[in-house]
């Protein structure tokens, strides 16, 4: 086995900074949709019909999905991590074949490593996924509420997640400059220390392989 992550602690600058800004992330916004364009498909589509149309309805549609967006990024990204003890950074594989790279980048939405660095279900980006979309039942019109809605949306938003996922592993990393040749962005082990995001940690005993 490899030696899994150095867990995000919420002592660690890295950490706090993902407390801190959960919504503002680059490399986040980059590889997910936003709601300018899903509320302008929602528009043009009359989504949400309730809303009406011209540029009252698009406001009101954007300002509902703005929201929605935001609330899953801080209840996945800030919250549910702190409770479950997950670290949800997306580590790039780059090596084997495409189809592993796939399975790979899409497991990643619903499996996470925890503080130990063992895999577990993701509960932090599903769970945040689906509560931000039950909270939407407060804004949304009573048309648009439901069970129902609830989950084909949480489902939709995590299905967003691996596709964001497969953007980082295949498109990502050929638009980013200065990437060290041989890069994976996988964490290493040298000398007692984990090295990930460029900084070191101690090494654990726990996380040694048996």
């Amino acid at each position: 086995m490899g030696k899994p992550a150095a867990p995000a602690t919420g002592n660690t600058p890295g950490a706090q900074q993902q407390l801190r800004s959960p919504i503002l992330r680059p490399s986040h916004r980059a590889a997910c949709p936003t709601p300018t364009g899903t509320k302008f498909a929602g528009q043009t589509k009359n989504v949400f019909p309730a809303y009406g149309s011209g540029i009252e309805g698009y406001g009101m549609r954007y300002g509902a999905a703005l929201a929605t967006h935001v609330s899953a990024d801080l209840l996945s990204r800030a919250a549910y991590p702190a409770i479950f003890h997950q670290d949800l950074r997306y580590f790039y594989k780059g090596k084997g074949s495409i189809g592993s790279r796939v399975l790979y980048a899409i497991s990643a939405a619903v499996m996470a490593r925890d503080d130990d660095g063992r895999w577990r279900p993701n509960y932090s980006n599903v769970l945040g996924n689906f509560s931000a979309v039950a909270i939407s039942n407060l804004y949304y019109s009573s048309s648009d509420r439901g069970a129902s809605l609830v989950f084909l949306n949480g489902l939709a938003d995590t299905g967003g997640d691996a596709a964001a996922n497969l953007a980082r592993e295949f498109l990502l990393k050929r638009s980013t400059s200065h990437v060290p040749k041989g890069a994976t962005g996988q964490p290493q082990w040298t000398d007692g220390q984990y090295l990930t995001l460029g900084r070191s940690r101690q090494e654990n005993p726990k996380h040694r392989d048996q």
